[in-house]
């Protein structure tokens, strides 16, 4: 499957012809197309004289939305945060919905490649790590985890996350691995993902201590308490509320309430007190049972 590409008159294009092209300029806000070999890394900067920077990820994408697709939302859409947004590439030429920004076979892993972008993205615009937010929902998660983990005293900000690659529901991971990688059986399945995923649970990675803030909200549409969130439970540097209205108590759609979030992560650390004042209630133990 390929999808439709999209263009936008109103914003700027930039090409680069490789990652390396890409960093040795400056970042001027609008999209850049960066060569990876064949296919393209995409991703919109915008410069809005912000101190801090919030690096989003998109994971669920329909089939007839057109590429490259960008996250944009309550949240990315807020005035005082930079934003660079990424698109994921396999998204173009493959037949997937969830993008894990973890590359494919013509395209070769990803993760690397993703740091360099992003690391080079923020040093234009002024942004060190401490003022970072890597965003993501559900599937959207897990890259912005990933990265945070990568970007020691940054903050990711994740709605509902998607962080054991091997747990239910099974479908995204074996859609992954089939159409990006043609791995259709059990054998080139463990193989690919012995190469092209660092790490398969991500709350297992950090079991002895996240190296980032972490601030989690929960939807009433879940399953269940996210992984992340029962594995790391107790951590000082994990945060956990519940998208809701700080009005009425009703729930509210995850984006709202991460765009509510993101105020209390303008200060140097996020606190309970700042989430608090910015309308999220903290998760009691009913709401993670």
């Amino acid at each position: 499957m390929t999808r439709t590409r999209r263009t936008d008159p109103s914003t700027p294009v930039h090409a680069h012809a490789s990652i390396d092209a890409f960093r040795s300029g400056p970042v001027a806000s609008g999209r850049h197309e960066i060569d990876l070999g064949g296919s393209l890394l995409d991703l919109l900067v915008e410069d809005r004289g912000a101190r801090h920077t919030l690096v989003a990820f998109r994971g669920d994408v329909a089939p007839d939305d057109p590429v490259p697709a960008f996250p944009d939302d309550a949240l990315t859409r807020r005035p005082d945060f930079n934003l660079v947004a990424l698109a994921d590439p396999a998204l173009a030429s493959h037949d997937v919905r969830t993008a894990w920004y973890l590359g494919s076979r013509g395209l070769g892993p990803l993760p690397d490649r993703l740091e360099a972008v992003v690391r080079h993205a923020l040093a234009a615009l002024g942004t060190p790590p401490e003022r970072t937010v890597l965003a993501g929902i559900d599937e959207g998660a897990f890259p912005a985890i990933a990265m945070a983990g990568r970007l020691p005293d940054s903050t990711a900000l994740v709605g509902d996350p998607r962080t054991d690659l091997l747990a239910a529901p099974e479908e995204p991971l074996r859609d992954y691995l089939v159409e990006c990688h043609g791995a259709r059986s059990a054998t080139p399945q463990l193989r690919i993902r012995g190469s092209f995923i660092e790490d398969l649970d991500l709350a297992a990675k950090h079991a002895e201590g996240l190296p980032f803030d972490l601030v989690v909200l929960v939807s009433g549409e879940r399953a269940e308490t996210p992984a992340v969130v029962a594995a790391l439970r107790g951590d000082p540097r994990l945060f956990v509320g519940v998208a809701e209205d700080p009005a009425s108590g009703s729930p509210a759609p995850l984006d709202d309430a991460l765009a509510r979030a993101a105020g209390a992560l303008l200060a140097p650390r996020p606190s309970e007190r700042r989430l608090r004042r910015h309308g999220i209630r903290l998760a009691s133990s009913d709401d993670l049972a």
